[in-house]
């Protein structure tokens, strides 16, 4: 069969097919009227908290570990001397919001003029309680630079603002 008949049948089918699907879906979505859901005891669930292997909770509010973070990706990653991302541009915004602190770091590719393009890697800094949710988003980097970079901003959360090994210490050492 050649490519343009496959594409014909293909194309003949595809009415009968959504066809068939609405009836079916038409005929599912009676009765929902008498769904009832489980009850839940919010008490056993209330100190549960879910986070995903990119987020982090650190003691101190938002604006505290932004600032030690967003200094190690500089001093560290944007190294005037030796810069680790050297085709990317730093952008950092903070907000506050009912009483509560926000702040994003994001890392853009650079564009032809040099200013930020696309986003190749976020972190985002929330409230969450007495601490704070730092949650990093790897974007565009490699995964393996982008897993360096979220080590990187646990230890700088923590307070250690070394820059990491090889390259990147010898790079700070010369900036400092």
């Amino acid at each position: 069969m050649t490519t343009e008949l496959k594409l014909q049948v293909r194309h003949i089918l595809r009415w009968p097919v959504i066809a068939v699907c609405s009836v079916f879906i038409a005929g599912c979505s009676s009765g929902l009227e008498n769904l009832t859901l489980p009850e839940v005891d919010l008490k056993k669930i209330a100190n549960t908290i879910v986070i995903p292997d990119s987020t982090l909770t650190k003691k101190g509010t938002p604006l505290q570990l932004y600032n030690l973070v967003g200094r190690g990706i500089k001093s560290c990653w944007f190294s005037p001397t030796n810069p680790r991302l050297k085709k990317h541009v730093f952008f950092a915004v903070t907000s506050r919001e009912n009483e509560k602190d926000e702040a994003e770091i994001s890392i853009h590719e650079q564009d032809k003029k040099g200013r930020r393009g696309l986003i190749a890697f976020r972190v985002y800094f929330s409230p969450l309680e007495d601490r704070t949710t730092i949650k990093s988003d790897n974007v565009k980097l490699k995964p393996e630079l982008g897993k360096e970079l979220e080590a990187d901003i646990a230890r700088y959360a923590a307070g250690d603002l070394e820059c990491g090994s090889g390259r990147q210490a010898a790079a700070a050492k010369k900036s400092n």
